[in-house]
Formats: structure tokens, C-alpha cells, sequence
């Protein structure tokens, strides 16, 4: 009996792993700059070929790709191609060096809400859009601006999103 409760525990618990994240900032050199926030999100910088097959095996379901096509070497086709070969959902959120949209937050909301398409790996180049989403997300969500900040940088927000974070959270007025 006492084998058979160890048993369901252990099928249990590989259950409820399969559905988290990797915990730590390292998954492996195939994917860069990676930071897990929740146990159903993390971000990263581009993976590199080959990662999909990680991925996969870490249990991620959607990758949300905030790369632009225009951007030098990329190419959003292949990424959606390795990404769907690996049975990975592929979403295409293109982001610029402008603050993340209601609209594109709203996108990122529904995918992260929905338990059928977690966890998720959101990236782009480097790591600092996804950064940006997330803490627009997080403005959305009534964090404080503080803890906002501290999270924003620690996935990797560069300065230059700063203004408009705090512009986001209502800190600083808009220049005309």
C-alpha cells in the first residue's frame, strides 16, 4: 500500500511539474537571458536553433515572439516553422521600440490567462520588449510601480523603456 501512495504522489507531482516553468535564469545555451517569472511564464532573448526541442521538453505550449520581421536576421517563418515542428504554438506579437499597446497587452493577457496555452516562453531579440510587456501587463494587473520596475529589470528593460514605464504608470506627464 505504502509503494502504491508513493507512486500516485510521484505521478502527481510529475503532473503538476510538467505545467511549470524552469525555475532559474539558465535553461541552456540555446536559449539566452532566460528569467522565470511565474510558474506559467518566462522570457528570454531569440532561442537559437535547436531550441524548440527544449522547449518542448521543459513542457512550454506557446511561444509569444515580439520580433519584428524587418529586424536584422530574423525570420519569423522559420521560428514559426521550428516552433510548430517541435508542437509548440507560435504567436507573432511584433513590437518596436515603442511602449507595448493596449491592444497587443490585451493579446498578451489572453494567451498568458488561458491554462490551455501555458506555460509560455514570450521573447524578443534580447529580452528587454518582452520586459516591457510584462510590465505593462503588470501596471494593467495594479502592481505598484516599484515592484514593476524591479521586475522589468530584472528580465532585462533597457533605459530607454524607463521613461515610458513611468510614463505608464502615471509618474511622469507625456512630452507634447
Amino acid at each position: 500500500m505504502r509503494q502504491l501512495i508513493t507512486l500516485c504522489l510521484l505521478i502527481a507531482a510529475g503532473g503538476t511539474m510538467a505545467q511549470q516553468v524552469p525555475f532559474g535564469d539558465v535553461v541552456s545555451e540555446k536559449i539566452t537571458n532566460y528569467h522565470r517569472h511565474t510558474p506559467t511564464l518566462a522570457t528570454s532573448g531569440t532561442p537559437k536553433p535547436g531550441a524548440a526541442e527544449e522547449l518542448k521538453a521543459h513542457g512550454f505550449v506557446t511561444v509569444i515572439d515580439l520580433r519584428r520581421d524587418e529586424e536584422e536576421n530574423v525570420d519569423i517563418a522559420a521560428s514559426s516553422q521550428a516552433m510548430s515542428a517541435a508542437g509548440i504554438r507560435h504567436v507573432h506579437l511584433p513590437l518596436g521600440k515603442e511602449w507595448p499597446s493596449a491592444a497587443l497587452v490585451g493579446e498578451f493577457r489572453t494567451i498568458y490567462q488561458d491554462p490551455q496555452q501555458g506555460p509560455v516562453l514570450m521573447h524578443c531579440r534580447s529580452g528587454s520588449r518582452a520586459a516591457a510587456v510584462w510590465a505593462a501587463y503588470r501596471l494593467e494587473q495594479g502592481v505598484d510601480y516599484e515592484q514593476v520596475l524591479l521586475e522589468a529589470r530584472t528580465i532585462g528593460l533597457k533605459p530607454e523603456f524607463e521613461t515610458a514605464l513611468r510614463e505608464a504608470a502615471g509618474l511622469e506627464s507625456k512630452k507634447p
